[in-house]
């Protein structure tokens, strides 16, 4: 439908080579299909799952601890720590395992993190990511 040149054209601009963007689309079938075959509850279970294992590991690091206190009012899906001024070399220590995380937002970029716990993400990727967090003091 389009050549890699073309594609690249358009990526050099920020903009798609079409509106709406046919191939984003289509990708979105093929994730949502991947996931109806996982299904909704294991997905969920999942991410419980994951959350967990991060908060559990936040909750006991005396360097890192959630930034909401109250567990009802954790999200499963965006972890939140607050990194005591250390949020670049967390970061950077993090990007070369491969592992991309988010700084905090507004007055709390440099003091927490955002992870994201997708259904793409491992608890694999969340053990590894726990490994790097102990390696920071």
């Amino acid at each position: 439908y389009h050549s890699f040149p073309t594609l690249k054209q358009y990526a050099d601009k920020n903009q798609t080579p079409e509106t709406p963007s046919v191939f984003h689309i289509y990708l979105l079938n093929r994730v949502l299909k991947d996931m109806l075959k996982i299904g909704i509850k294991k997905i969920r279970k999942q991410t419980l799952k994951k959350a967990q294992l991060l908060y559990d590991f936040f909750d006991k690091n005396p360097n890192f601890k959630p930034f909401i206190t109250d567990p009802v009012f954790r999200s499963p899906t965006i972890i939140v720590p607050i990194t005591n001024g250390k949020t670049k070399i967390v970061k950077k220590k993090l990007e070369k395992q491969g592992l991309i995380v988010g700084s905090g937002y507004g007055v709390y970029k440099e003091s927490q993190i955002r992870i994201a716990n997708f259904p793409t993400h491992t608890e694999k990727d969340f053990r590894k990511l726990i490994t790097v967090f102990k390696q920071v003091k």
